[in-house]
């Protein structure tokens, strides 16, 4: 489906009235006051949505912590309401969960899998491994990329070039890079700002990874920062890393044009934007005690002319830090803002 069929879906769903997805240029407040969330698409109770990318053809991909499954989330064919339904894509075998996603060619895009019990919050080692997940075909096809044994927790995942990506470790406080065609991978970085503090549980040092103009921008989550790291075109660095921002939880983000930074932060229930030039952050949307977004987990922009400037994100529904005590399931929402990537 194209991305004015998703559009003209969301237009019409009960749950995002009032959205201005068909004209986003007239939203007006931001960053002078915080922006609506809206609701896309609700997962049953229990549902923790790890990963999310956004398709060229507007559909949304999400990987879930809590089940094996890469869901696609799209218009619903037949439905007399224009509903969205949620369709399994991926579903490897052996794993209990699948988490980050990026997109190294047109609609093909490197998936983590492993294992991860979310009533302890402890990830499996040595259980990951990366696959390929290719939406050029219907059905998507998929393979496995390779395995990484010394993983203890593998979780944010980007993009390099055409033939390799970078994965994070977040418990070793590593990155490697991966070779999409033949599964050769390599650690490339290792930095103090990329471990977990010591002593802390779980051991959640670099999440959310992305690279811009020779830069590897990264979270540390217990460690509540968000930082940046000169590479070069092999993904090992030119230059220490350096602290942009701190203070507040954070997990992954999405970049925007002018390399602002958009980070959400289970589970402080919030959507920060960040500018690296200045190391200066606002509260976008959300707050702590508050369930428009309750535990943010990943964050994407829209890739089209009419939702360019809408991000959308993936939630846990608060099951690290439930508001009032009440787990939601989780979610994929939007917030529209005055930029775009």
């Amino acid at each position: 489906m194209r991305l004015s069929t998703i559009l003209s879906a969301l237009a019409s769903c009960a749950v995002v009235s009032g959205c201005p997805f068909s004209n986003i240029t007239t939203r007006g407040l931001y960053p002078r006051a915080q922006n609506p969330v809206y609701d896309i698409y609700d997962f049953p109770n229990g549902t923790w949505v790890e990963g999310l990318a956004v398709r060229c053809n507007g559909e949304i991909l999400a990987g879930l912590l809590s089940s094996p499954q890469l869901v696609q989330i799209g218009p619903c064919p037949g439905c007399p309401d224009s509903s969205l339904s949620a369709n399994v894509v991926f579903e490897p075998s052996g794993a209990t969960s699948v988490s980050s996603i990026t997109e190294f060619k047109d609609d093909v895009f490197a998936v983590v899998v492993g294992n991860f019990s979310i009533p302890q919050l402890a990830s499996i080692a040595g259980s990951y491994s990366i696959w390929e997940v290719d939406m050029n075909y219907n059905p998507a096809r998929s393979r496995i990329i390779t395995h990484i044994p010394p993983a203890a927790w593998l979780n944010g995942i980007t993009t390099l070039d055409s033939q390799h990506v970078l994965a994070c470790d977040s418990t070793l406080g590593v990155v490697y890079r991966v070779d999409v065609s033949n599964g050769t991978y390599t650690q490339v970085a290792n930095d103090t700002l990329m471990s977990p503090p010591p002593g802390v549980y779980p051991p959640l040092g670099i999440n959310g990874i992305k690279v811009r103009n020779s830069n590897l921008y990264f979270t540390n989550s217990i460690g509540q920062s968000v930082n940046v790291m000169p590479i070069d075109s092999q993904g090992y660095p030119t230059g220490a890393a350096t602290t942009i921002a701190s203070g507040f939880a954070t997990n992954d983000f999405a970049i925007d044009k002018n390399g602002d930074l958009f980070v959400t932060t289970d589970p402080q229930n919030s959507l920060i934007q960040v500018t690296p030039s200045t190391g200066s952050y606002v509260t976008v949307a959300g707050s702590a005690n508050s369930t428009a977004l309750e535990g943010p987990t990943a964050a994407r922009f829209g890739r089209g002319s009419t939702d360019k400037s809408v991000i959308y994100l993936s939630t846990d529904g608060g099951v690290v830090a439930p508001v009032n005590g009440v787990v939601q399931g989780g979610k994929i929402k939007a917030v529209c803002v005055d930029t775009e990537a």
